[in-house]
């Protein structure tokens, strides 16, 4: 993959990032694509990161720093890993990224998995830390249609077993910072996300598919603005429910013609029907701004361009 991933460096992130000189911060999910980044965020701002990933921690590979700890750890949501234990228990914050999807073929049983694993592992973790504890939750807990941008105040109407699992958490973690993400995008996004598959499809000469009229609305953020504002979470000990966000709606089919100038080709979508209901949503992100300082960034354009570039340059090393 591309060396560049997670940048070590204050340059790296948002001028309105933390100090956590002489701190440690736990980061559980250190692996994923917004885990390996709030790593580099917490370094950057000068913190001792103890990271770790549920399975190979490729994002973090390139990643060499005295104050980085990187480990594995299988069942994260066991708490039963002493070294995780120790861990959870030392650090000034604890950060918990961990999640464990549920198994594809069996539906009847995802909310039981969500529940059992990703939300119950999460009460365990926050229940042996002693210091800051930083859960993040989904912008999907407010449900998938709201004409205005929602802020805190709006009653959660979650519509899946993920989103489900995210709101009782929150609700079992009254003394974290609960940080509701929107849709988060970046280096070293993978998977069937809208922005990588949009990407991939263009690169490789396939006309991307669309589900749906690409009406939907999303707000999206991108991922350094997320890793900086946990980081702040972390640094300022808050205990509240956050918006974290750009605060901005996009269509699918708007993303998709900025994904397709950024590749430099047209966007020619394949548009397919949607099982899914139609969704409009986006964050108001004025607590978080009042609380952590929060400045998401407005160069959309530019940090697809980025991921873009990433995308290409790990297809050419693979």
């Amino acid at each position: 993959m591309v060396a560049a991933l997670v940048p070590v460096q204050r340059a790296g992130f948002e001028p309105w990032l933390a100090d956590l000189t002489g701190r440690s911060v736990t980061v559980v999910g250190a692996g994923g694509f917004i885990g390996a980044q709030v790593c580099g965020a917490a370094l950057a701002a000068g913190g001792r990161v103890f990271a770790f990933a549920l399975d190979e921690p490729w994002r973090l590979a390139a990643v060499e720093h005295p104050r980085l700890d990187v480990r594995t750890v299988a069942d994260w949501w066991s708490v039963r890993d002493p070294r995780l234990l120790a861990a959870v228990r030392s650090a000034d914050a604890v950060c918990l990224l961990a999640y464990t999807p549920p198994p594809e073929r069996e539906p009847t049983a995802w909310l039981g998995h969500e529940r059992a694993i990703n939300r119950d592992g999460a009460e365990r973790l926050a229940a042996a830390a002693t210091g800051t504890v930083v859960f993040t939750s989904s912008a999907d807990v407010y449900g998938t249609f709201h004409r205005t941008p929602v802020d805190e105040r709006v009653a959660t109407a979650p519509s899946t077993p993920y989103a489900v699992a995210k709101s009782e958490t929150e609700a079992r973690l009254p003394g974290a910072a609960r940080l509701r993400l929107s849709t988060v995008f970046g280096p070293g996004e993978l998977g069937p996300r809208a922005v990588p598959r949009f990407a991939r499809a263009l690169l490789d000469g396939v006309r991307p598919t669309v589900e749906g009229d690409g009406s939907d609305r999303r707000d999206y953020v991108h991922v350094r603005d997320v890793a900086a504002a946990i980081v702040n979470a972390a640094a300022s000990g808050c205990r509240e429910t956050l918006n974290i966000g750009s605060g901005v709606a996009r269509t699918t089919s708007s993303v998709l013609d900025d994904v397709a100038s950024a590749v430099g080709v047209p966007a020619n979508p394949l548009f397919v029907s949607s099982p899914r209901e139609p969704s409009h949503i986006s964050l108001d992100v004025r607590m978080a701004r009042d609380m952590l300082d929060y400045q998401p960034s407005t160069d959309f354009r530019g940090a697809l361009a980025e991921e873009v570039e990433w995308l290409r340059e790990s297809a050419a090393q693979s």
